[in-house]
Order: C-alpha cells, then structure tokens, then sequence
C-alpha cells in the first residue's frame, strides 16, 4: 500500500516537474530571435520565420520530453507509456479548450499550426518512454527487457545452481 501511494505521489510531483520544466523551456524556445543566416536558407521570409519557430520547439519538447520519460520508463515500466499519454495530454488539454473559445476565429494556417504543436506533444512523451524500454539493458545480469523483469526458468536454475 504504501508503495503504490509513494508511487502515485511521485507521478504526480513528475507531472508538476513536466509541466514547470515545459512551460519555462517551451517559452524560452519561443523567445529566441531568428539568426540572419536562416533566411537566408528560405525562399520567403514568412516560411523562415515559421520554419525556425517550428525546429526550436521540437528542440524544447525533446529537451524537457527525454529526462522525463527515461524517469517514468525506470520506475514505472510498460505503465510509464500510459502514465506519459495522460500527462501529455492533461499538459496540453487547457490549451485546447481555450482555443476552443476564442472569441476570434483563427484562420486555417493557425489551427494547423497548433495542431501540429498539439500532436507532437501528445505524442512525444509516450513514444519517448517506448523507446526507452526497447532499448537493451546493460546489465550483466540480464536488467529489464522490454519493461519485463526476466523470469528465472529451470534451464536458468540449473545454470546458477552448477556456478
């Protein structure tokens, strides 16, 4: 009992974190001025602008995205995926539902632009924590594979018991 509370209350302080870290990085990420030199790469000044807007915040999202999802894919395994999507999308819900009232409409360009903000949110952290638990265990004595703890089986016994 008091694993699974100590567990709850360290996803919860995990969220807060994520939420904390995503705010102040995102917004970091948004305030960064365009150098010279990437419209130069552009054929119009507008597609820079949007380009540049776009790559530094898929650069923030990786950045408070990984630490938080190797986090989750140490302590909570095949739940830490299901435990990111409703993080990710509890983290981007009010954001949606405001949009959704604006007073002003947005033209097609915006909502396509917050769309492709909104889903690569949604699905940066569980994807992230997916593949953290595909990747292969260093450890010696077999670690976690695939967010499974290895089974000790006959054939294993017998080869621990000859040692």
């Amino acid at each position: 009992m008091m694993k699974r509370l100590a567990l709850t209350l360290m996803a919860a302080v995990l969220f807060w974190i994520y939420r904390t870290a995503f705010i102040y990085v995102v917004g970091y990420a948004t305030a960064i001025h365009f150098p010279a030199w990437w419209l130069r790469l552009m054929p119009r000044n507008i597609h820079g602008i949007f380009a540049w807007s776009f790559v530094c915040h898929t650069v923030a999202v990786l950045l408070v995205t990984l630490p938080i999802a190797w986090v989750l894919a140490r302590l909570y395994g095949r739940l830490g995926v299901y435990l990111g999507a409703a993080g990710a999308l509890a983290l981007i819900a009010p954001d949606i539902l405001f949009m959704a009232r604006l007073a002003t409409p947005l033209t097609q360009f915006h909502w396509a632009f917050y769309a492709v903000d909104f889903i690569k949110i949604a699905v940066a952290l569980p994807l992230a924590v997916w593949i953290f638990l595909q990747l292969p265990s260093n450890s010696r004595r077999g670690g976690r594979e695939s967010g499974k703890v290895p089974k000790l089986t006959n054939h294993r016994r017998a080869a621990q018991a000859e040692r």
